[in-house]
């Protein structure tokens, strides 16, 4: 028998063990809901994370799209930017009337290298040219010695291949100068138009002025590629200690027209007597292809399939320099070469057979200038009086806004129209020179056409049109073609040279800046 005191007790006990219990299960129920909730959050986060890293890619993505298209419309307006501003047009009996052609030069002004500038001295590494020995004004000085008493505001590393090699030709004093902000070190890449690629020339760089303990920011790197800088710039070993700057300056435009600033005018009045005095062409097109590269040979190789060879008057480099090494190739070898070609696959094969034949004609050289890039000379290769019109094949035909060479400025200096396998929009980029270019004479279409395979084909299509094309008819589409050929060689031979050195270089060398220190390299 229980007593009613010890009852009492157990009872409430007991309660408070329900009470616990009731609290460990209203415990238990809240840490599941907790957990439950923690699992949602959980998951959110997660997703959270995902859209993040899918937002964070898309804006990279975005911003480098965004950086290409203003560094290609950059290009474009560049192009579009025409030194070229006839005061008056030309008379329609252009053979009669080109002296009253006018332009900016004949009107006074002053000249831009008037009034005290502070020279910038260049000193240049090495034996190789530079492109400041072609910007040739008062206040460019250049050295290869270092000169007693002489700062020299700009060390140039000339064709930046072997780095180590062309430094050690620098005194220690000049890369001091640099370190401490007083001197600009210049990679003159500007007879290249070789793409930024990540892993590339700029790794390179970047690690050399590591190196020397130099800021990137006080190297400016110069190239023709006008499509360099944002592909570096989307390059993280830009990111890193910072980019180095880069500019654009076409110095095979620059070489073409390199000397004739004095003799221009006469070198004009001969070559329009030689143009007008000239009788029905015998041949119809004029092509140079004297360093050997895989569309030329392509080109050559359809010509010669279509029966076109004969048509013209072709240069040909021969295959013993046919590849990058400086070695030759065979037959068997370049036709690897060609079966390889990006977007080019298909129309190679069909050509192949024509390797032989193309071999065993050898090196085919038009005179002993062929095969020079320096300069234009209008009146030393008859080449031109004896065909109707050129096929200039530049050195690259690539996908985007690239550069121009020399290449078609010879066809547009010695009073011929033309049909250039050049890079997308290379057309825009001899306009924003000055320069007319022929849609009338052709369809110039093909320069609107970014994808190189099919830019090649138009431009072929409009090739093959000529080739065709009666001879009366061919010398008819050729007199009208006659005021933009004189155009272009007196703009060529008696313009670009000033623009060159009034506008053209000092923007160039404005664009080269000052030093961190506030040295002033140009005026």
């Amino acid at each position: 028998m229980i007593r009613i005191p010890r009852l009492a007790a157990l009872l409430k006990a007991r309660g408070y063990v329900l009470v616990a219990r009731e609290e460990a299960v209203r415990s238990r129920n809240e840490l599941a809901r907790l957990g439950r909730g923690l699992v949602h959050e959980r998951a959110k986060v997660a997703k959270l994370k995902v859209r993040l890293e899918v937002a964070s890619g898309a804006a990279v993505e975005l911003e480098r799209r965004r950086r290409a298209a203003l560094a290609e419309q950059d290009a474009v307006d560049q192009a579009a930017r025409t030194w070229a501003s006839p005061l008056e047009e030309p008379a329609p009996d252009a053979i009669t009337a080109w002296p009253r052609l006018r332009f900016d030069s004949d009107v006074d002004r002053p000249s831009i290298v008037d009034g005290p500038t502070k020279p910038l001295r260049a000193f240049v590494a090495g034996a190789q040219d530079s492109l400041f020995d072609f910007i040739r004004r008062p206040d460019v000085v250049v050295d290869r010695a270092l000169t007693p008493g002489a700062a020299p505001t700009h060390l140039v590393i000339a064709r930046p291949l072997d780095l180590d090699r062309q430094a050690a030709l620098a005194p220690a004093e000049l890369w001091e100068r640099i370190r401490l902000g007083l001197a600009t070190l210049v990679f003159d890449a500007s007879g290249e138009g070789v793409p930024h690629r990540p892993g590339g020339p700029m790794t390179s760089v970047h690690r050399f002025l590591a190196q020397r303990q130099i800021a990137p920011a006080q190297a400016v790197y110069v190239t023709q590629d006008r499509g360099f800088a944002a592909a570096y710039g989307n390059d993280p070993i830009s990111f890193a200690s910072g980019p180095v700057r880069s500019l654009v300056y076409d110095l095979y435009v620059r070489w073409a027209v390199d000397g004739v600033d004095a003799g221009g005018d006469a070198r004009f009045r001969r070559g329009l007597e030689a143009h007008l005095s000239r009788g029905v062409e015998p041949l119809r097109f004029l092509s140079f292809n004297h360093k050997v590269r895989p569309l030329r040979v392509l080109l050559l190789l359809r010509l010669l399939a279509h029966g076109f060879w004969d048509d013209g008057l072709i240069s040909f480099g021969g295959f013993e320099a046919g590849l990058p090494q400086g070695r030759g190739a065979d037959v068997d070898e370049y036709a690897q070469i060609l079966r390889s070609l990006d977007g080019f696959q298909d129309a190679a094969e069909p050509v192949l057979s024509g390797l032989g034949p193309l071999s065993a004609m050898g090196r085919i050289m038009l005179s002993v200038t062929d095969g020079q890039q320096s300069r234009v000379r209008v009146d030393d290769l008859a080449a031109y009086r004896e065909t109707a019109f050129s096929v200039v094949t530049e050195t690259e035909m690539s996908d985007r806004v690239h550069r121009i060479t020399e290449k078609p400025l010879k066809a547009l200096l010695s009073f011929h129209p033309m049909i250039l396998f050049g890079s997308y929009r290379s057309l825009t980029l001899l306009k924003g020179y000055g320069f007319r270019t022929f849609d009338g004479f052709v369809d110039e279409g093909y320069d609107e056409e970014p994808d190189p395979r099919r830019r090649f084909e138009l431009a072929y299509a409009e090739l093959e049109r000529l080739c065709r094309m009666d001879r009366a008819e061919l010398s008819r589409l050729v007199e009208s073609a006659l005021e933009t050929v004189v155009f272009n060689a007196r703009w060529g031979l008696c313009e670009l040279p000033r623009i060159f050195r009034e506008q053209i270089d000092p923007d160039f060398l404005r664009q080269l800046g000052t030093t961190s220190r506030g040295e002033k390299g140009v005026g």
